[in-house]
C-alpha cells in the first residue's frame, strides 16, 4: 500500500514539474523580436529587443549610400521593399531582416520609374545645405522632413505641386546621425543623413 501510494505521489510530481516547464507561446508575457540587416543598410531597433504580450513596436529600415531597400522579410515571409513596420498586438516571437540591393547609380530607388539621390552625405558641418536630386517623370516633392536619432523632428517643409527635380534643403546642423523622409507623388524614401 505505501509503495503504491508513493509510486502515485512520484507520477503526480513529475507531472507537475514537466507541465510548469513546457509552457506556450500564448502564456508567456514577453516575446522577443529579433532584427537583421543584411549589408547595404540599417535597421532600428536592432538585433534582439523583448516586448511586452499584446504591446506593439515599430521599425524603420535605411539603406546606406548607393543602395536601396530590396525587400522586408517578416518571419520569412516578403513584405515587398518597404521602409517601416510595425508589429501590433504581439502574441508570438518574431524576426524581421531587411535585404539591401545596390544602386548601380548611386540614387536609390522609390519605385521602377523614379529614383533619389541625396548629397553631399556624409557632410561637413560647414555644409549648410542637403540636396535632394529626383529622376523620374512627373514626380515632385511633396514634403521633406529631418529628424535626430532621437526621433526629434528638426526640419519640415511642404512644397507646392510643380515638378521640382532638385530640392535644396536648408541644413545646418550639429555632428551626428539625422534620418531624412522625402514625400514624392511616386512614393516615399528614408535616408540616414550623417554630419562630421
Amino acid at each position: 500500500m505505501f509503495k503504491s501510494f508513493f509510486l502515485i505521489v512520484l507520477f503526480l510530481s513529475v507531472v507537475c514539474v514537466n507541465n510548469s516547464f513546457s509552457q506556450k507561446d500564448d502564456d508567456l508575457s514577453f516575446y522577443t523580436i529579433t532584427s537583421m540587416a543584411e549589408k547595404g543598410g540599417e535597421i532600428y531597433p536592432t538585433c534582439h529587443i523583448a516586448v511586452e504580450a499584446g504591446s506593439s513596436q515599430s521599425y524603420i529600415i535605411i539603406p546606406e549610400s548607393g543602395y536601396y531597400i530590396e525587400d522586408l522579410l517578416i518571419d520569412g515571409v516578403s513584405c515587398g521593399a518597404t521602409d517601416s513596420y510595425d508589429f501590433e498586438n504581439i502574441k508570438n516571437h518574431h524576426t524581421i531582416n531587411a535585404l539591401f540591393k545596390l544602386s548601380p547609380s548611386g540614387y536609390e530607388e522609390i519605385n521602377n520609374n523614379v529614383k533619389v539621390r541625396v548629397y553631399p552625405n556624409p557632410g561637413e558641418k560647414y555644409n549648410h545645405f542637403l540636396y535632394v536630386e529626383i529622376l523620374g517623370s512627373n514626380t515632385s516633392v511633396i514634403n521633406m522632413a529631418v529628424y535626430d536619432i532621437l526621433g526629434r523632428n528638426v526640419f519640415f517643409k511642404k512644397y507646392c505641386s510643380e515638378i521640382n527635380r532638385l530640392v535644396e534643403l536648408p541644413f545646418e546642423s550639429e555632428k551626428g546621425i539625422y534620418i531624412l523622409v522625402v514625400n514624392t507623388t511616386k512614393g516615399k524614401i528614408v535616408k540616414k543623413v550623417v554630419r562630421k
